[in-house]
């Protein structure tokens, strides 16, 4: 499945192509243990990851929604995430990357992440994403970030499904 998203440039249209979709996980195991460790004490339910790459292949995202038990705990558990540390959340913390084996994203190492995203939309949902190259950069310090991004805007249209905080399963467009 592809999906086109916004790039960073205006006007640049990308293309993310899906390589799979995680067995839901626990969000103790599906995020770096400081994270974790704050979602969980919120209530945190489940975790729904899928990875994608750009469709040359050289750059991987995995986009993760958490499940909470309501809105107020989802919004307590953002707020908490807000204050923790030095009041942003640090590079390469987060959403760990689904990888899948014998496809491309197997080899994918959560250290190779660059970017880092949560959002909330005042749902009983957390979006995360997780993003960075598939291969390292040749003149590229590991610290620096490259602002080449596949799964932003993907993101914020998962985000816009979700914001009706209903019943998501007899939802049009959700597939339970």
């Amino acid at each position: 499945m592809y999906a086109k998203t916004q790039n960073t440039w205006p006007g640049e249209v990308v293309q993310a192509r899906r390589v799979g979709i995680a067995p839901p996980a626990s969000c103790a195991d599906g995020l770096d243990k400081e994270i974790a460790k704050i979602v969980t004490a919120h209530g945190c339910r489940t975790l729904l990851r899928a990875t994608y790459t750009d469709v040359t292949g050289l750059r991987a995202a995995t986009v993760g929604i958490a499940v909470f038990p309501d809105m107020a705990a989802a919004d307590a558990a953002e707020s908490d995430l807000h204050r923790s540390g030095d009041g942003r959340l640090a590079d390469r913390r987060g959403l760990l990357m689904a990888r899948f084996p014998g496809t491309v994203v197997d080899r994918f190492d959560d250290a190779q992440r660059q970017i880092f995203q949560m959002s909330t939309n005042h749902t009983s949902y957390m979006f995360f994403r997780s993003e960075g190259p598939m291969i390292a950069q040749a003149g590229v310090p590991a610290k620096r970030t490259v602002r080449v991004q596949i799964a932003e805007d993907l993101l914020g249209k998962i985000m816009t499904v979700l914001a009706d905080d209903g019943e998501p399963c007899k939802r049009k467009a959700v597939r339970c």
